[in-house]
This record gives C-alpha cells, structure tokens and sequence, in this order.
C-alpha cells in the first residue's frame, strides 16, 4: 500500500509537469545524518523495508478566517534499492531511456504538501527530485508562496 503511494505520487507529477525531486543512499551522497536532519527540525517518520527513509518538517499553521491548514516539508532519501525500485517504475512506464538516464545520480525527493484538517484533505503543492550533488534532476521552477 505505502509502494503504491510512492508509485502514485511519482506518477501524478510526472503527468503535471511538477517533477523534479530525488532520493538517495545515506553513505555516498552529501547527505545529512539522520541525527543531524532531527537536529535541524526534520522528523524522522517512517523507514520503508528497502532502507529509505522519510522526514517531515512542519512549515507553517495557518488558522486565520476559520482555515486549519498544516504546511509541510516531506523528504525521502533513497536507498539504493529504493533507487533501482523507482527507476524501473519509470522504467516500466515506458518513457524516454534519456529521460530515464537522468536518475542515475537520484539521490532524494522533497514535496511541499498541506493539511486542511477541516476537510480531512492533503494536497501536494509541488515535489523535486535531486542528484547527489542536491541539483535537481528535472527542472521544475519553485511556486511563489501566497
């Protein structure tokens, strides 16, 4: 079920053109430590069976005009199984080998999301994947914040 979210959500923004996000192996990229993602605000909240693990970080609660809205920062940094996993879904999606080429060096994904705890609903604002030089993978131009 949780694979299927993953899968879901890569696919949804490949079909909007919002992609650009990335996951990686904690050893060979520049990536934070756990420890040091906890210390810097990053929550530590689940830890899938092929080593990636997934971080939030809360960025603003809006409760002005009766709104309940949580906005988040999520980040999964990908083993390197979950790397081969996420590139034979692309793989299997059928598009463009040069396109496919460009994950390679996938080392992490991030999406801005929100909770609107009135409604019960989260909606992702925008996701990019990055490289293991934190570049990121397709270009994708960040949202203006409202």
């Amino acid at each position: 079920m949780k694979k299927n979210r993953i899968v879901f959500f890569i696919i949804i923004l490949f079909l909007t053109g919002s992609v650009s996000a990335g996951y990686s192996e904690n050893t060979a990229t520049k990536q934070p430590s756990v420890s040091e993602m906890i210390s810097s605000g990053w929550v530590k909240f689940k830890e899938y069976d092929d080593g990636t693990v997934c971080f939030y970080k809360k960025e603003k609660i809006d409760t002005e005009d009766g709104k309940h809205i949580v906005q988040y920062l999520e980040k999964h940094v990908l083993s390197d199984k979950g790397k081969q996993i996420m590139i034979q879904h692309l793989k299997e999606k059928e598009l463009p080998a040069e396109f496919i080429k460009r994950f390679d060096n996938l080392s992490y994904n991030e999406f801005f999301a929100e909770i609107d705890c009135k409604k019960k609903m989260i909606r992702t604002l925008y996701g990019n994947y990055y490289d293991e030089n934190d570049e990121k993978i397709v270009p994708n131009p960040s949202p203006k914040n409202e």
